[in-house]
């Protein structure tokens, strides 16, 4: 049923990610920030999907026993999770961005330059990208594999995170909420604003 809903959501994602790149690969509509960032959005949509994959087709050939290399799923721990964690907040940013720069636009009316919001959204999209690795970038210091069967017939590995301070799982969680409910805010009242 997992591998059934997964292959339905990466083919759909794989269809959503191409006429997004198709459409805004064309220079007529980047002639604004909007095309620069929905663009983006497009690139990142393939690397969400990609690792959204791998990783599902790593947990699930670990669990029924096909991969057993501690140090591959090791090095999966560490960096998969964080990898799509990190890709997933940046789409959101983007997102959120696009809601921006159409408030402002709706806003400015005429008097919007869109030469400068090209330059600046630019600037903004490298700026988020290295903001949330930077919060996010204590995530996998803390990941470990967890062994739960010490029986070499049904040895099954977990990735887990243990954060040994009430700060770090505090400021995790934290992390986690700004880089949901700040976009998501942010979307809300560009809409109203538009409206």
């Amino acid at each position: 049923m997992c591998l059934c809903v997964t292959i339905i959501l990466v083919c759909l994602g794989l269809i959503n990610g191409c006429c997004s790149l198709i459409t805004f690969k064309n220079t007529s509509t980047r002639q604004s920030g909007c095309g620069i960032y929905l663009l983006c959005s497009s690139i990142l949509t393939f690397w969400i999907l990609f690792f959204f994959l791998l990783k599902f087709l790593i947990v699930l050939l670990s669990q029924i026993g096909s991969i057993k290399n501690y140090f591959f799923l090791n090095i999966q721990c560490y960096s998969m999770d964080f990898l799509l964690r990190c890709c997933l907040n940046i789409e959101q940013w983007l997102t959120a961005f696009v809601a921006i720069e159409r408030a402002v636009t709706s806003i400015q009316g005429v008097n919007f330059r869109q030469r400068k919001a090209r330059l600046y959204s630019k600037w903004i999209v490298i700026c988020s990208i290295f903001f949330v690795i930077i919060t996010n970038i204590h995530d996998p210091f803390y990941r470990r594999l967890f062994q739960e069967n010490d029986d070499e017939q049904q040895q099954r590995y977990w990735c887990i995170v243990e954060y040994q301070s009430t700060f770090l799982y505090n400021y995790n969680s934290l992390i986690a909420i700004f880089h949901f409910i700040l976009p998501f805010i942010i979307n809300f009242i560009s809409a109203i604003i538009i409206i």
